[in-house]
């Protein structure tokens, strides 16, 4: 008999036998009464027991480079699912109760698995490194270890040399433990690292419990045998490997986008390759949405949520311009167009170009972790947006348009996390690139002037009626300087919030740049100051905010919003300068 018969007879008994022992151990688990364990509320456990970290990339042959990616895209689901997990006292924790089969139909790729002494390509490959890590933690904070298997091999360096490792395998090979006191199980990804970390709600008298957070690195020569390098092509799982290969796929930038702008497209323009790949919320070139018109040359491949997106903008044509409807709505559909274009990703996708509203989406689904990130970033945060909107509004509680919406928590939460750990911001917002300095990249606003032959003898406020415009700003300040005002923009504070002010109507035959002398917009918020560009693109004196994103742009004058006294005289200046 052939070796490889052999090893298709011991491969044969190895699948009969594991149906068994899953069967065994289905029953074993359903008569003790083993379970998976609820999400706790991880914002009530603040006390730290103890943490692990551990790097997510061991590669040491570019040949394997395709089984850390497949790994470490398994780590991104595992923890996902474990985040948050709550282990009541007394209760037991089994690993994989809580994590599920590991399928490719959920989307688990091909890792490194650890196979009669051999490393091995397996689907969910690698969360070995998870299980390792909650083995060590529930012995430093004085869990009960109810199971615990060793690898086959003992690799150098790693945490099986030490005896502190404990393999998993579908599902009778499982690792359980239980405690005396509540813990809360937290994992994280960052771009190199896999932190684990147990928290409680109790006081530890006993200090040693807490720990220092250790780094735990494997050797360079750490593996002896491996599937892919041993070029032992008799082998039965060796005749799996071309179609876990797949060159392809592998390199580049992935581009996740959404809303179309000049600045944005003449940057991605610029920066793709034919090696990269491009993710589209709707392909507006097809559907001929100038909105989302983003150019599909010269990308490898192309995707889009078409369908969503199309549904999304009859949604928002439907409902008022503004308001908490129009929010909801934006909100729901970015969450699923998130969903959608995550599923395109591929493992070999380490990174990524992501538009703002769909970052935290992303984020919350765990597929940024282990990836190179950078954000296309047109708006304020939404932490940020909240504390601006509630101090305008505390300003002018009246106003309906600055306290009508804010977006949940949790999602102000997650951009907020998904911004820290990006590792570059491109925007050409001037204001929003000076939130986070020290990692954005600047873009120009595509602003060049023309030839402007007269102008107008009004002060022109263009943007609509609103107060996160600074609309009341500006109706005090024209008060005081008892001239007129053309507004506009549609009146979404009220018909008679002009009341006592001397309006003059713009004339049908002309646009509002043609009639302007001065241009006042003090904006509490701005995302694309598209009517101060077009203002400052005709040579028109322009008066607004720091938040305008327009420092240091040719005729713009910043005074801080709120201020009416300043507002006043910043137009009485250049009201002064213009005659």
């Amino acid at each position: 008999m052939s070796m490889k018969q052999l090893d298709l007879r011991k491969r044969s008994s190895f699948l009969i036998k594991s149906k068994f022992l899953i069967m065994k151990r289905f029953m074993e688990n359903r008569n003790n009464h083993v379970s998976r364990l609820e999400k706790g509320i991880a914002t009530n456990y603040t006390t730290l027991i103890c943490e692990q970290v551990t790097p997510l990339r061991n590669n040491h042959l570019p040949d394997e480079r395709v089984l850390d990616l497949g790994k470490i895209e398994n780590l991104r689901l595992a923890t996902q699912k474990l985040n948050g997990t709550l282990i009541p006292p007394g209760r037991i924790f089994s690993f994989w109760m809580q994590i599920g089969r590991l399928t490719r139909r959920k989307g688990y790729a091909y890792g490194r698995q650890i196979l009669d002494g051999c490393i091995v390509p397996a689907i969910g490959g690698g969360v070995c490194q998870l299980s390792n890590s909650l083995y060590i933690l529930a012995k430093e904070s004085g869990c009960s270890i109810v199971e615990r298997h060793r690898h086959s091999q003992r690799i150098t360096s790693s945490s099986a040399s030490d005896d502190r490792d404990a393999t998993v395998y579908w599902n009778y090979i499982d690792l359980k433990f239980k405690s005396e006191i509540p813990i809360c199980i937290k994992t994280s990804i960052s771009r190199n690292y896999l932190s684990v970390r147990f928290y409680t709600d109790h006081i530890i008298e006993n200090k040693s419990v807490v720990v220092k957070p250790q780094i735990v690195a494997l050797s360079s020569n750490a593996v002896t045998r491996s599937c892919i390098s041993c070029g032992e092509a008799d082998c039965v799982i060796h005749q799996h490997l071309p179609a876990i290969l797949k060159p392809s796929k592998a390199g580049g930038i992935t581009f996740i986008l959404d809303g179309w702008s000049s600045e944005f497209a003449d940057w991605v323009s610029l920066t793709a390759k034919d090696t990269d790949h491009l993710l589209l919320a709707m392909d507006g070139l097809r559907w001929h949405s100038s909105r989302y018109a983003w150019q599909t040359i010269p990308f490898s491949t192309v995707h889009s949520a078409s369908l969503t997106g199309i549904m999304r903008s009859v949604k928002l044509r439907r409902c008022a311009s503004q308001g908490a409807s129009r929010q909801l709505i934006q909100i729901l559909y970015d969450e699923r167009i998130a969903h959608i274009l995550r599923k395109q990703l591929s493992i070999f996708s380490e990174k990524l170009c992501v538009a703002q509203n769909l970052l935290p989406y992303l984020w919350m689904d765990g597929c940024l972790g282990g990836r190179d990130v950078s954000v296309l970033m047109n708006r304020q945060p939404i932490h940020l947006l909240h504390s601006n909107l509630n101090a305008a509004s505390s300003l002018h509680p009246e106003s309906n348009t600055l306290s009508d919406f804010r977006a949940p928590r949790w999602i102000a939460e997650a951009e907020r996390e998904a911004l820290e750990y990006c590792s570059s911001i491109i925007t050409p917002h001037s204001y929003l690139a000076t939130l986070y300095p020290n990692k954005t990249h600047k873009l120009n606003w595509n602003c060049e002037p023309v030839q402007k032959m007269s102008f107008g003898n009004n002060i022109v406020f263009p943007g609509p009626t609103a107060g996160r415009k600074g609309a009341y700003e500006v109706r005090e300040a024209i008060r005081s300087l008892n001239v007129g005002l053309m507004p506009c923009g549609n009146e979404l504070e009220g018909e008679a919030f002009w009341k006592n002010i001397d309006i003059v109507s713009r004339t049908s035959s002309k646009s509002w740049l043609e009639e302007a002398k001065v241009v006042v917009q003090p904006s509490c918020i701005e995302d694309h100051p598209s009517a101060l560009l077009k203002a400052i693109q005709a040579g028109l004196p322009v008066i607004t905010t720091e938040r305008a994103g327009l420092a240091g742009m040719p005729g713009v004058t910043e005074v801080a919003f709120g201020d009416v006294s300043a507002l006043s005289e910043a137009i009485a200046h250049s009201l002064e300068q213009m005659n």
